[in-house]
């Protein structure tokens, strides 16, 4: 049994993130296709025109 790792999806309109949410999966490309599920409903509510999956442990976060 593989782990799960934690994905940050984001969806992207006008280089602005409208909608994001966190995913479980055992790896990027799975983490993609819950995003690629996601997207039409999501470029319906909020305009987005596409996503991306980060995975957020190699992301850096700044402090305002």
């Amino acid at each position: 049994m593989r782990a799960l790792v934690s994905f940050l999806v984001e969806f992207v309109a006008d280089a602005d993130v409208v909608h994001s949410y966190t995913v479980n999966a055992t790896d990027q490309a799975e983490a993609l296709a819950m995003a690629r599920i996601d997207f039409a409903r999501i470029r319906k509510l909020h305009g987005a025109t596409t996503y991306r999956v980060l995975n957020p442990r190699s992301l850096t976060y700044r402090s305002p």
